[in-house]
């Protein structure tokens, strides 16, 4: 359920849809550009002020800024993978804000949690009492002494700690501690620990619980973190992700489905045999090489119309499938034809976006009928027999309100991060995003997320 809805226990009437949208816009430049400054090892700045933005909230991307100052950013081996009783786990997913949450349960007996859902970072962290320094938080803190599989004991030389720190130090009990920080100056510290687990089976309300996950218990968090949001899950491709702890049990697969922001409902998060995405339309696309948490996979081309406009910057091909950042990053050199291309095809009234975020916008209200935008197809290498292949995008995945009045194209580049690419979230809704780990490959389909079945 959206945050903002009124059938939400969320909702804060007093929000205006002009500051959600800041918000979120804000973050997704943020995460852009602290992903572009990862791959590329340059150092990261978040106070620039073009787009109308100067520092914020963050993406959702960590980094060790305190225990590992010497990690070569090598992927350290995976932690033993954690046994669990099924080869099926679903969590629901709640889109949130330009965040997408999931909940789960942690401890025994098991208490809900609801955390980010990040494919573009590894660490698993919730906060947990007693909390020095924590963000005003919703639901209860988690209280570890209250669970009966609770382990504090993770030493240094453990190897999930290894996994998340691999130049770590210790305090003076020899246990794993750390800190990370997100791209907009947000913070989270404490000690890495192992629990127990608990997801839905999606049938007859049955659940599956597996012991001995690693996670970071927090006790101090700090910065732009909203109060309906217990942690982070790390789904990205790093060894200390949740996906790879769980490997054993769900065969390097999951899915997931992002319903619209707008839309007053949940989705699926499968992992296991369920996560296979199939129907009309699936096309299945392999993962090229590069840092090791982000997935990425090789844009070819964007087609828009009769225009097909190639994509060859000077570096890379990759762009990085990401749940956590809002719009879809391409280089200036490939946007600006997009935009030209798009704008060949709009009978509408350009306006500036009012945010002054966005580089295409049009007079277009929420209470207008719909408008009908036009496709646009990215186009991926695909190194499994074909040349390339096409995944079709709607106007439901390409363009975005900015306010009531002005409807924008969800597209955009990060400003002095010229080079980076990310398929965002907003393209991703109402598609059914599969990642087999074992095989290399993304798997994507057109669905109506709020009607995906659990079952």
């Amino acid at each position: 359920m959206h945050k903002d809805s009124p059938l939400s226990p969320f909702y804060q009437p007093s929000v205006m849809s002009e500051d959600r949208f800041r918000a979120m816009i804000g973050r997704s430049i943020s995460r852009a550009r602290y992903i572009s400054s990862i791959i590329s090892g340059t150092s990261y700045s978040d106070d620039d002020s073009d787009h109308g933005y100067s520092g914020g909230g963050g993406g959702g991307v960590y980094t060790s800024i305190a225990s590992s100052p010497s990690s070569s950013g090598e992927p350290s081996a995976a932690p033993s993978s954690a046994p669990g009783p099924s080869s099926n786990g679903q969590s629901k997913v709640i889109p949130n804000d330009g965040d997408y949450l999931m909940e789960l349960g942690i401890g025994t007996p098991p208490v809900k949690i609801v955390a980010i859902a990040d494919t573009g970072s590894d660490l698993v962290w919730i906060q947990c009492k007693p909390c020095d320094s924590c963000y005003n938080q919703t639901d209860p803190i988690f209280d570890s002494t209250k669970s009966s599989t609770f382990d504090n004991s993770v030493s240094c030389n453990d190897t999930i700690c290894l996994a998340i720190l691999p130049s770590s130090s210790c305090g003076d009990n020899l246990l794993c501690e750390y800190m990370y920080g997100y791209g907009g100056g947000s913070i989270t510290f404490g000690n890495l620990a192992r629990e127990t687990f608990t997801f839905s089976s999606g049938s007859n309300n049955a659940s599956s619980s597996i012991p001995g996950i690693g996670f970071g218990c927090s006790h101090s968090s700090e910065g732009q973190f909203t109060p309906n949001v217990d942690g982070l899950i790390g789904l990205g491709g790093g060894a200390a992700s949740l996906v790879r702890q769980l490997d054993s049990s769900i065969h390097g697969k999951f899915s997931y489905c992002l319903v619209p922001y707008a839309e007053n409902t949940t989705s699926i998060l499968n992992m296991g045999d369920k996560a296979v995405v199939n129907g009309p339309g699936v096309v299945t696309i392999p993962m090229t090489s590069g840092n090791y948490t982000f997935y990425m996979i090789s844009l070819n081309s964007i087609t828009i119309g009769n225009d097909t406009i190639p994509y060859t910057p000077d570096d890379t091909t990759n762009i990085i499938v990401d749940s956590g950042t809002t719009i879809t990053y391409i280089p200036d050199f490939a946007l600006t034809k997009v935009i030209d291309a798009v704008s060949k095809t709009i009978n509408l009234n350009k306006t500036k976006d009012p945010q002054n975020y966005l580089s295409l916008c049009y007079s277009h209200s929420v209470k207008d009928p719909p408008y009908p935008f036009p496709n646009i197809t990215f186009n991926f290498d695909n190194q499994l027999g074909h040349d390339q292949v096409s995944v079709v995008l709607t106007a439901t995945q390409t363009f975005i309100q900015s306010t009531d009045d002005v409807i924008c194209l969800a597209m955009d580049y990060s400003g002095k991060s010229d080079n980076i690419a990310i398929f965002g979230n907003v393209a991703q809704q109402n598609m059914h995003v599969g990642y087999d780990l074992h095989a290399n490959v993304i798997s994507m389909a057109p669905a109506d997320c709020s009607k995906l079945s659990s079952s």
